[in-house]
């Protein structure tokens, strides 16, 4: 799998390369996990680890050697939690202990609630097979924006 692909199912299921926690605290520092950690997510995720704890990552290219990446992660962040299991199940090699099966309606449900949120006093009927709300159509428009010129997801659009 190309990084390109990977990071466009990343940006497609919402993801982001770097994704961190809030701390209880002004004083405490956050806790970060990084997918994609070579090439320039290697850079963000040095970068962003200078301020945050780096708890876990994982990387489409396990095995390669080549300028931080996988084995340049686990030098630098010996305890911090690996993860092959999600990488594995894109390509369809086995399932994740949280699978998409579960964490795809999970997903939906809380995204949809952001959008349910915007209107207070109603009553939104989701029609999951055409996804859009059946009674409401500016919530409709909120469900997805268009994309930009050569980010374009087959399937997606």
């Amino acid at each position: 799998m190309k990084r390109r692909t990977f990071l466009t199912f990343c940006s497609a299921s919402g993801l982001s390369p770097v994704i961190g926690s809030w701390a209880a605290s002004p004083n405490e520092t956050p806790n970060i996990a990084s997918i994609g950690v070579g090439g320039k997510g290697w850079t963000d995720s040095r970068g962003a680890a200078r301020f945050a704890n780096m708890q876990a990552f994982c990387d489409v290219n396990v095995g390669r050697n080549r300028k931080g990446g996988w084995f340049g992660a686990m030098e630098k962040w010996p305890k911090a939690k690996r993860y092959q299991q999600w990488v594995d199940a894109i390509r369809g090699e086995g399932k994740t202990t949280s699978h998409f099966d579960y964490a795809g309606p999970l997903t939906e449900t809380v995204l949809l609630g952001t959008i349910v949120c915007r209107f207070p006093g109603e009553t939104l009927e989701w029609d999951a097979k055409q996804m859009k709300f059946s009674n409401n159509v500016e919530a409709s428009k909120l469900v997805s924006s268009p994309y930009r010129k050569g980010w374009e997801v087959e399937g997606l659009t």
